[in-house]
């Protein structure tokens, strides 16, 4: 589907209107501030929608995963459909920017009101906790994927796309942490501390079956959790807002008009047909998952292995200040070390931490808990940051191999459902596992052993493993930093030769049709690409005729 009218002669979606690939500050902190939508929404739902569905709303751990499970296989029709119809979208405001305007507003409704669970009956209860939760992955989706896309419409440098990924990345870790201990003080503010559930047995007044109504203390702390909801989806439009306004979207030539037509199949094709992009999905998926069951089972795992849950926003913030703190520390590594070898580091760090969880005793010093989760945070930091900073690589990479055709909302848009995905069909798995293996009894603190040796062996050996299989498809990641060098170079030549291309028929200076523009760039490309086979590119990157 294509919207609104074709204009034959327009700028390059590489193109800076600056000429020297600056960003302006205002459009790198607009950028930014479009982190936190996504990931202050992911925050919050990670760190409390299991524990809010288990015991607030009282739902089974079974029903829990299955609502995980069923948001996740959601997504898997929704990222990359949205990313099919976004490319094909086109319209005077751009193919990004409309779908950005017309989701944020439902993403923020839908967010809001997963929280109102109402006082009804178990199985509505669940259809509406499951039918909001399902919202959410819509709009979000809607709204991430071509937000996502907008980061190869920051510049043409590469150098510049760099930095304002970082801020963005610094962005959304302080989104992390604002989602986090918001909707804690707010809890304590109008009902008492998060971890002071078990100290003062409140929720043990609750039965510990799952399928009976709540209780009085249960809807207390339930209109907390709306109140937050309300304030973050609050946040969340302001933060829309100044993307719409602040971000540019660089339009399309007429060389790339023929994207819009691609099909589906094609599509699947060009993203799964390239290498790099495949070990790049397994190294985001296997460390996203570990993080996701970490993050998720927090509460959990101090509650009931540790016995720590009354420091719980003590030591949330101890990870969320790390992790936000090692972010510009991971992007000074990745300009001296290069990327792949930074993001070695991360998950070595990653996969050793969550291993020593495991061995952690009952009711031990705090101060242990927070070096351990100091330590966690600094190579979440890595996770965060490398992979994204990774995929505009991957990109260029495809669009050399694609001859000059870049197809990043593809692209993004499978990068953000594995995201998702992964962390949702972990999280689903881990909350089910309550109920497989064992009985969880909802809103009690003293749970069967049998409950207490799983939370360690998922919050420790499985997430280990999980950031262990992301470390080894990072070291058969293809693209080196020569290769990179080598695409980056031709790239900004060919943007070099479209720009004179696109000057001299708006001056009128040549009577170019303009279907031989992109006919002329993709031979060009072609001949790169066969240099490139055979290793000699320094011919063509020193002057190529277009």
């Amino acid at each position: 589907m294509v919207v609104g009218d074709r204009s034959p002669l327009i700028k390059s979606s590489t193109e800076d209107p600056r000429g020297d690939g600056k960003i302006p500050f205002m459009t790198k902190f607009a950028f930014a501030l479009g982190a936190i939508p996504n990931q202050i929404i992911h925050t919050v739902i990670g760190f409390f929608l299991t524990s809010f569905l288990l015991d607030v709303v009282n739902l089974s751990a079974s029903v829990t995963s299955i609502a995980m499970l069923f948001g996740r296989a959601w997504d898997a029709v929704t990222d990359p459909m949205i990313g099919f119809l976004v490319q094909r979208t086109h319209t005077k405001w751009g193919s990004l920017k409309p779908w950005i305007i017309c989701s944020f507003l439902p993403l923020c409704a839908a967010y809001a009101a997963i929280w109102c669970v109402p006082r009804a009956t178990y199985v509505w209860r669940a259809t509406y906790a499951i039918g909001a939760y399902l919202l959410i992955q819509t709009f979000i989706t809607g709204f991430a994927v071509p937000l996502s896309a907008l980061t190869m419409h920051l510049s043409h440098n590469p150098k510049e796309r760099d930095k304002a990924i970082t801020w963005a990345m610094v962005s959304a870790v302080l989104a992390t942490l604002i989602g986090a201990t918001a909707q804690g003080q707010i809890t304590s503010a109008m009902f008492g501390p998060i971890g002071a559930g078990c100290a003062n047995c409140t929720l043990l007044q609750n039965t510990s079956k799952s399928n009976q109504p709540q209780t009085p203390i249960q809807w207390q702390i339930q209109e907390t959790f709306i109140v937050g909801g309300v304030a973050v989806a609050v946040l969340c439009a302001i933060c829309a807002l100044f993307v719409i306004f602040f971000v540019p979207e660089q339009k399309r030539t007429a060389a790339d008009e023929h994207l819009s037509k691609l099909s589906l199949l094609t599509c699947f094709k060009i993203v799964f047909g390239t290498r790099s992009f495949l070990y790049l999905v397994m190294m985001q998926l296997w460390a996203w998952m570990s993080v996701g069951i970490a993050q998720a089972n927090l509460i959990l795992f101090l509650r009931y292995a540790l016995n720590l849950e009354k420091y719980f926003q003590d030591l949330m913030l101890t990870l969320l200040l790390s992790t936000m703190g090692c972010v510009p520390i991971f992007f000074i590594l990745l300009t001296k070390l290069g990327k792949k070898k930074s993001f070695t580091i991360g998950l070595v760090m990653l996969s050793g931490t969550f291993l020593s969880t495991f061995f952690l005793p009952k009711d031990m010093p705090v101060y242990i808990m927070h070096i351990i989760l100091c330590l966690m945070g600094c190579a979440i930091s890595a996770v965060y940051l490398l992979p994204n900073a990774m995929l505009p690589d991957v990109i260029e990479d495809a669009t050399v191999r694609n001859k000059g055709d870049r197809h990043e909302v593809l692209f993004y848009s499978f990068f953000v459902f594995t995201q998702k995905f992964g962390t949702g069909v972990a999280v689903a798995l881990a909350t089910a596992a309550l109920d497989t293996f064992g009985k969880y009894k909802n809103g009690c603190c003293e749970q069967d052993p049998i409950i207490v040796t799983i939370l360690r062996i998922v919050q420790g050996p499985v997430c280990a493993t999980l950031a262990a299989m992301s470390l080894i498809a990072t070291l058969f990641y293809p693209l080196t930093s020569q290769r990179v060098a080598k695409n980056k170079v031709f790239l900004a030549q060919l943007h070099e030769k479209r720009e004179e291309h696109r000057k001299e028929i708006l001056l009128g200076s040549q009577n170019v049709d303009h279907p031989a523009v992109p006919s002329k760039l993709q031979q060009s490309t072609s001949t790169f690409i066969e240099a490139v086979k055979s290793g000699d590119t320094e011919p063509l990157l020193g002057g190529t005729e277009l």
